[in-house]
Order: C-alpha cells, then sequence, then structure tokens
C-alpha cells in the first residue's frame, strides 16, 4: 500500500497522532474525536497507525474486496445497459413517425367497445367505466361505448341512462345503448 505522507508530508504531520500540533489534539479530544479520526486515518490513509492495517490480508477484508468488486462490475454493466438503452430509444424510427403523424393520428377516432349483460354485470360496470375513461393511457381522447342487454327492466338502466353523452376533462366521451333483443355479448357488439 502506498502511503500518501510520503507524498505530502506537511499534511501528515498536521494530522499524525504523534506529529499533530497539540492544539489540534485538544480540540479533537475535547469534542471526543480524537480516536475516530486516528482510526479513521488509519485504515483509509495508513496514517496514525501503529502499524499499518492488515484489513485485506483478513477472510473478512478478503470478502469485502470480492464483495466490492463485484458491485463495480454489476453497476459498470447496469450503466452500459442503460446507455444501450437510451441510444436504441433516440434512434427509434418509430418516435420520429409518431412525432411527424401526430396531428393525423389525433384525427382518425377510437371506439372502445365494453358489451355486458346487466343483471350479472350490474355491481362492476361503473367502476370499469370510471377505470377505462380516467386510467387507460392514451394520449387522444376517444369515445367508450357500452353496449348491453338485460332480459327485462332494471332500474340501474335509469343510471346508466345518465351517464349517456357524457364528456369527461380529458375530452374523452361515454355512450350507453342498450341493445334490445340481444341475448348475448356477442350480439351486443
Amino acid at each position: 500500500m502506498i502511503s500518501i505522507a510520503s507524498t505530502n508530508p506537511q499534511l501528515h504531520n498536521v494530522f499524525d497522532a504523534k506529529t499533530r500540533p497539540e492544539w489540534l489534539s485538544r480540540t479533537l479530544s475535547s469534542i471526543g474525536v480524537e480516536k475516530l479520526v486516528d482510526d479513521a486515518l488509519c485504515y483509509t490513509l495508513a496514517w496514525s497507525c501503529p502499524e499499518p492495517p492488515k484489513f485485506f490480508e483478513s477472510t473478512v477484508g478478503i470478502i469485502y474486496f470480492w464483495m466490492l468488486v463485484f458491485a463495480n462490475v454489476f453497476v459498470l454493466v447496469l450503466l452500459v445497459s442503460v446507455v444501450g438503452a437510451l441510444i436504441r430509444h433516440l434512434r427509434d424510427p418509430s418516435l420520429k413517425v409518431l412525432s411527424e403523424h401526430r396531428d393525423e393520428i389525433a384525427a382518425v377516432s377510437l371506439t372502445v367497445l365494453v358489451p355486458c349483460y346487466l343483471p350479472n354485470e350490474q355491481p362492476i360496470i361503473l367502476e370499469t367505466i370510471r377505470y377505462i375513461i380516467e386510467k387507460i393511457e392514451y394520449d387522444f381522447p376517444f369515445t367508450l361505448i357500452v353496449c348491453y342487454n338485460t332480459p327485462k327492466p332494471m332500474e340501474f338502466e335509469k343510471t346508466l341512462a345518465k351517464l349517456d353523452g357524457t364528456v369527461f376533462p380529458n375530452g374523452r366521451s361515454l355512450r350507453v345503448l342498450n341493445v334490445k333483443g340481444s341475448i348475448s355479448k356477442a350480439e351486443n357488439l
């Protein structure tokens, strides 16, 4: 181990326990960190040591050394993969095409259809509508059509009818259609 003391003797004389100025020793001692400073200097810079530390010659030191090597290799591999992914992302031609045709894409309407059999799906349909309107990630407004059938009139249909035609703050709109005569979700579509 190369000692920094040989390259900077003035700094070594200030901090080494044997040669440090008396005022510095008293200050470190009065705040109770003299031993802590001496130990830190011993293990990091090989200063203030009765004899140089042999940490890396012990079993614990060898394990610690290889853990550091593994951690550094892992970080290097992670960094290379992140930089590679960033370069690939920046060179992706689909992003350029998307940005060039963004207005055209926005002009094309999108419709989401949710067929349901009302007696069975009454407890979940409002939550499904809310989720689609608020949580689906899509940059443009779209229309959600809930097409349902029911074997007999239900009170819940009034709730759905009130929601029909609603335009939400994100630009998405809701249409509710009762498919009369339908006996399946496939017929609803």
